[in-house]
């Protein structure tokens, strides 16, 4: 950002160019996401009225946002020039700007490059809004300060503070559970515990759209938790899917808990890859298709077993392995650098009721010449 490109870019620094910099890096330290210790009511330039400040916000439960605003009022009996308005310290805060006498009107913002005319007396809206869905900690309290430039005239601070109720905190946010099979009743969980409170009941049902939901509920030395299970539907459509929850309590005022689950789901019998591909004159005389029967409860009642048809297969050479018992096996392909193949493909008979037979392509490729 503008300290990075600074540091990448050296040039003469004007007083102008460090009162910014000592800007930016304490409203970065002011306004970190995390608790805030700096007192953000420090000295306001006489240039500029603004009121209120500090702003304060009202009070904000955690996962939900909170807006406020500041008016700003050119006293200074002449023209400002405003350079900046920023940074906010963090994406969980996010100011906009309008004239008073322009309402609806919103005005570009960033932390450089602008060249608002302030005319004196005129006022200007800055609106703030935060949104603690973004934090991934629990957070009682969160300050902040936004610098505006005002140019050679130097900088004022717009302070906001705001009080955050964490009734319970949940971990993890995602679920994440990687390649499953469309059958597997995959599963995961996550943790819910209290926070400000000490008594919380969920409400929440134990089916959503087919997936099962079961709620535990223990106490470690005295603190109220609950483990939450989720447990995929039986039958998953096939590709990656992201699916979202969200969980009602008994607590007034307190927000949902939220929580997504992700994976990609496969089939539940897989043969890779879709094709097998030879090319002699380039030295690749050699190819494993690799079958997976990935669903749980799917089991090859015995190893597949292989055919080929076209013509000119009876020069490849066949050698199945068995990586799994029951479950998986790779088949190994070799043919001669002289091999002509025609319509050739790999039958393979799982012994299974769904899907008895796949048959897998057998491409050789050749030069033109």
């Amino acid at each position: 950002m503008y300290l990075k490109a600074v540091l990448d870019n050296p040039q003469p620094l004007t007083a102008s160019k460090l009162k910014f910099l000592a800007w930016v890096i304490l409203a970065t330290l002011v306004g970190s996401c995390a608790q805030d210790s700096v007192d953000p009511t420090e000295g306001v330039s006489q240039l500029i009225q603004i009121s209120p400040n500090p702003l304060k916000l009202p009070l904000t439960p955690f996962g939900g946002s909170s807006s406020g605003e500041f008016v700003l009022k050119n006293i200074s009996g002449r023209e400002l020039n405003i350079t900046g308005i920023g940074p906010t310290s963090c994406d969980c805060v996010v100011a906009e700007a309008e004239w008073l006498d322009r309402p609806g009107i919103s005005l570009m913002t960033s932390a450089r490059g602008m060249n608002l005319a302030f005319a004196t007396g005129r006022k200007l809206r800055v609106s703030l809004n935060l949104d603690t869905a973004r934090y991934r900690e629990p957070i009682t309290w969160k300050s902040g300060r936004i610098p505006v430039s005002l140019g050679e005239d130097g900088f004022i601070g717009l302070d906001f503070q705001a009080d955050i109720w964490t009734p319970f905190w949940q971990e993890p946010w995602l679920i994440k559970l990687g390649e499953i099979g469309s059958n597997d009743r995959a599963s995961g969980f996550l943790m819910v515990r209290a926070n400000e409170i000490e008594e919380f009941k969920i409400l929440a049902p134990t089916n959503i759209d087919g997936w099962e939901l079961s709620y535990l509920e223990n106490r470690d030395n005295g603190e109220l938790r609950y483990r939450i299970d989720v447990t995929a539907p039986a039958q998953m459509p096939e590709g990656p899917f992201a699916k979202a929850f969200s969980l009602a309590t008994d607590v007034q005022g307190a927000q949902h808990i939220k929580f997504s689950v992700q994976a990609n789901v496969l089939p539940d019998l897989v043969l890779s890859p879709s094709r097998l591909i030879f090319a002699p004159e380039q030295g690749r005389t050699t190819a494993t298709l690799q079958i997976h029967a990935r669903a749980t409860a799917l089991v090859f009642p015995h190893p597949p077993e292989i055919e080929l048809q076209g013509a000119g297969v009876d020069a490849i050479k066949i050698e199945r392995r068995e990586v799994e018992v029951g479950k998986r096996y790779d088949v190994l392909l070799s043919i001669p650098k002289d091999a002509v193949l025609d319509g050739a493909k790999l039958i393979v008979h799982t012994g299974l009721d769904e899907n008895p037979a796949i048959a897998t392509p057998i491409i050789l490729l050749k030069s033109k010449n």
